[in-house]
């Protein structure tokens, strides 16, 4: 999967748990559609998108599984 991807898969999963965790009426830009989302919140979506690939890769290594 793309940087991003995985960006936006990871934006639709944040707003979705907004909706389901969030009290009340959320802040509109906690779920702007990913067409609406300002540049920077995409690169910022991209990044965290990375980090946690990375984070499994190492877990997977770890227990000697292979990355994909």
């Amino acid at each position: 999967m793309s940087q991003v991807e995985g960006a936006r898969v990871f934006r639709e999963a944040w707003i979705e748990g907004v909706h389901r965790h969030f009290p009340g009426e959320p802040k509109p830009g906690y779920v702007t559609p990913w067409e609406d989302t300002p540049q920077w919140e995409r690169e910022t979506a991209g990044a965290v998108y990375d980090q946690v690939r990375q984070l499994i890769e190492i877990q997977w290594r770890s227990r000697g599984e292979a990355v994909s």
